[in-house]
């Protein structure tokens, strides 16, 4: 039997999600000044222990390479760069000064 991937088109990916931004993964919060905080230490730990622990049909090395393959190179990048969706982005023209 396959593994499963954790992809955005899983149908547990909110869940996963959940469990990754909250205080059990990574516990995103406010800071003093409004800025976001949060306990990403670099690198895929926390992913991989909520993949372990809530999602055991997942094959744990396969969605860590879905979340680099997507810009998630580390836990709050999962965040960012995967969970987040993203469309085309335009790009702000600078404004010209005719003399």
């Amino acid at each position: 039997m396959t593994a499963e991937i954790m992809t955005t088109a899983h149908p547990e990916w909110e869940k996963f999600i959940e469990l990754l931004s909250g205080p059990e993964g990574l516990n995103g919060r406010k800071g003093k000044n409004g800025e976001h905080i949060d306990d990403c230490k670099g690198g895929l730990p926390i992913a991989a222990k909520i993949l372990k622990e809530h999602f055991p049909n997942c094959g744990v090395e396969e969605s860590l390479a879905f979340f680099r393959a997507n810009g998630g190179y580390c836990d709050c990048e999962v965040m960012w760069n995967v969970a987040l969706p993203r469309g085309p982005r335009k790009r702000k023209r600078k404004k010209t000064i005719k003399r």
